[in-house]
């Protein structure tokens, strides 16, 4: 079957809402009306993952903020649907809790769905969680959706550029997953797209793992610039209930970087102030003098000392050569910080 459709109005409708409306229309397919056609095969191969086999009777969307509400006889269908956003804010916990207020009689299921990449991180932290929601998830990245889409031999156009654009996500996935040294430092070069750096950092990672445990990647700089957070050191100031935070990153900009940031918390770290407001210039005197001991215990070659850069955060930096320099530099980072001493209770 030919899947060169022009144009796919998928390049333009890339928004979590336009997916949103999307499943709404595949997914109406799952009543009986349309039991004869291709595309109801394809509804119902969505619902018999989940073990599904009863008809679609109403499907909703947005209720309760939920992304996609399946309703059949017996079961209600938590569809969350993301493009490359994560789970956040326990969302897909109050969807569960909310299902079942509305839903008394109904079993409960949980859909997270996902067409961008599905990182190995995302899947171990939606694992972990399915103990505190009480309800298995089940993850359909893009891998999975092709699977279960592949023997779809319909006419439908909208649902034609649709698979198109997954299967082109698709290969993108697997080209970056079968590119040999992809896991190796040396061999960063910025990627075309953000899903083949989704992918890379993901696989990067795994690999830093085998050295540091706490490794995690995100993106900072409102989802610009991709980092790994490998250690973070919190030094805590008894009476004033503020603690200074060192951060250990790798920062990936045109090349790839070993990163040290210094920021001021509250206590329990769960606010970080910015450095205009008055909490960091009260304690501003203390901050520089413990970046400067940082910065003076630093005498290997090729460190950048900062004071006052684009992001007036950072405090050293170096280029990476290799992965195996990478990780000697971040162990000597890891002691030289455990051991800058507690800063004093209340500078003046």
């Amino acid at each position: 079957m030919n899947m060169t459709i022009e144009p796919n109005i998928f390049e333009y409708a890339t928004s979590e809402l336009s997916q949103d409306a999307f499943l709404c229309y595949l997914l109406s397919f799952g009543s009986s009306n349309y039991s004869k056609t291709e595309e109801y095969k394809l509804a119902r191969s969505f619902l018999k993952e989940l073990h599904i086999e009863e008809d679609i009777e109403e499907i909703k969307r947005q209720k309760s903020h939920i992304d996609v509400l399946i309703l059949t006889q017996k079961y209600a269908v938590v569809l969350e649907d993301k493009t490359f956003s994560k789970e956040h804010s326990e969302q897909l916990k109050r969807y569960v809790e909310k299902c079942k207020n509305d839903y008394p009689n109904k079993n409960v299921k949980l859909l997270y769905f996902k067409t961008g990449y599905t990182s190995i991180q995302e899947k171990d932290e939606l694992n972990k969680y399915e103990a505190d929601i009480g309800i298995k998830i089940d993850i359909f990245d893009v891998k999975r959706i092709v699977s279960v889409s592949k023997k779809y031999d319909g006419n439908d156009v909208i649902i034609k550029m649709w698979l198109e654009k997954i299967r082109e996500k698709y290969n993108n996935i697997k080209n970056v997953e079968n590119t040999n040294g992809i896991d190796k430092l040396e061999n960063y070069t910025p990627f075309d797209n953000q899903l083949q750096q989704d992918v890379y950092l993901d696989l990067l990672t795994q690999e830093f793992k085998k050295n540091f445990k706490r490794a995690y990647w995100y993106r900072a700089g409102q989802g610009i610039t991709p980092h790994i957070r490998l250690e973070e050191r919190y030094i805590p100031y008894n009476s004033e209930h503020y603690e200074i935070h060192f951060g250990i990153y790798i920062m990936f900009r045109k090349e790839a970087w070993i990163i040290v940031k210094e920021h001021l918390y509250n206590e329990g770290h769960k606010y970080r102030f910015k450095l205009y407001e008055k909490e960091y210039t009260k304690y501003k005197d203390e901050l520089d003098n413990l970046k400067h001991n940082l910065q003076q215990a630093i005498t290997d070659d090729g460190w950048e000392k900062k004071n006052e850069d684009q992001d007036k955060l950072i405090i050293l930096k170096k280029k990476i050569i290799n992965m195996e320099n990478c990780i000697k530099d971040i162990k000597k980072l890891q002691e030289i910080i455990k051991n800058i001493g507690t800063p004093i209770d209340n500078p003046s």
